[in-house]
């Protein structure tokens, strides 16, 4: 590998020694390090010539928010995002402490790959903030907002009809859960907000308007029923029922499933899929928690009868709640189903990570506060 040491001198320009290592053991001396000035930070992998995951060491992660924008390398820029994003999902390092990073270091990014990857990551964090505890959901509140507001920010400074500023444009529409945030959405399909940019075209209408059902915003479902008379086509179609199945509440998602796993249902299987990924968004982690039993238990059933593609999205179904009850009973489950359809075993062993992941990541952000 290549260890990077980084300093900066008065002007703000980059100064870096990189030093060629080769790892041997659980610790490796890098003994022409000695004598070098003490970096204010330290990238072991610059130019990703090892196959490794890098932990940031403490020193690095002081400032880091203020060194990030300074580095001009966008590829080593992208690995230090890449690297600090990691070490939330180990529960290395707390959640709200990434988010005040990215508040810092992200303003003004003009790689849109950096961009893109940073943006993704966000929505990562939103997912992970949704679930937390009633008593942390003062994070929440403090951060969600900030988010949608950065993401306007950026779109609104990038350049006009550019790829960076649909990004963001994109990145916000998909943040957007306060009533100023779903206002200005609605606005986006009248043409009546400032947007930097011209018009929604109707893949984005359809979108802005799931959005809008999946927090049951006045007059939503109106606007779709609205919206699919403008677009009569088997797509539009499609988007409709995916938006009548979004809307929040139990029983209106308890109708769904038993719609889309009725043997003589009459959707499609591509209509069912469709339908699957709108029905339990991230945020509507109360319904996933109602629902959760009654979802396990059609897991063996639909395993017999149902085709590879319908158990492949069925399977993204199983709720991850990031509570210690929730991982427990997915634990239970896959011990006591072992012979179950190979394809929904796979999703729960990746479902039963992932809300381990979670709960990690939740403790971890109670423990810093």
């Amino acid at each position: 590998v290549q260890v990077a040491l980084l300093t900066w001198n008065e002007d703000d320009s980059a100064q870096a020694t990189v030093l060629p290592v080769t790892l041997s053991g659980e610790v490796t001396q890098v003994p022409d390090a000695a004598g070098q000035p003490c970096p204010q930070l330290i990238y072991p992998n610059y130019g990703d010539w090892g196959f490794i995951k890098v932990a940031l060491d403490a020193r690095t992660l002081t400032g880091i928010g203020r060194n990030l924008r300074r580095v001009e390398d966008p590829m080593l820029r992208s690995m230090l995002w890449d690297s600090l994003w990691e070490m939330v999902r180990d529960a290395r390092l707390d959640l709200e402490v990434y988010a005040e990073i990215v508040f810092e270091a992200l303003p003004g990014e003009a790689n849109e790959k950096v961009a893109s990857q940073v943006a993704e990551n966000i929505g990562a964090t939103m997912r992970y903030l949704w679930k937390l505890p009633e008593a942390m959901e003062p994070v929440l509140a403090d951060l969600g907002p900030r988010f949608e507001e950065l993401a306007w920010r950026q779109a609104v400074d990038a350049p006009n009809g550019s790829d960076l500023q649909t990004l963001w444009l994109d990145t916000y529409r998909r943040l957007a859960h306060t009533d100023a945030a779903l206002g200005r959405l609605e606005r986006q399909l009248t043409g009546d907000a400032q947007l930097p940019v011209e018009a929604l075209d109707q893949d984005r209408r359809w979108l802005v308007l799931g959005r809008l059902n999946s927090f049951d915003r006045p007059g939503a479902l109106e606007l779709a029923q609205a919206e699919q008379e403008n677009d009569p086509s088997d797509a539009g179609g499609q988007m409709f029922l995916s938006i009548q199945a979004t809307r929040p509440g139990v029983e209106n998602k308890r109708a769904w499933l038993a719609r889309i796993t009725d043997e003589e249902s009459d959707l499609s299987l591509r209509r069912k899929r469709s339908v699957m990924g709108w029905l339990l968004s991230s945020y509507q982690w109360q319904e996933q928690a109602a629902l959760t039993d009654e979802i396990l238990a059609s897991l063996v059933e639909l395993g017999e009868t149902q085709e590879d593609a319908f158990l492949n999205s069925y399977g993204t179904l199983i709720p991850r709640l990031h509570r210690e009850d929730s991982v427990e009973r997915l634990e239970r489950f896959i011990a006591e189903h072992p012979d179950l359809h190979p394809i929904l075993m796979k999703r729960l062993l990746i479902a039963r990570q992932e809300d381990q992941r979670g709960l990690d990541i939740t403790r971890r952000l109670g423990e810093a506060r």
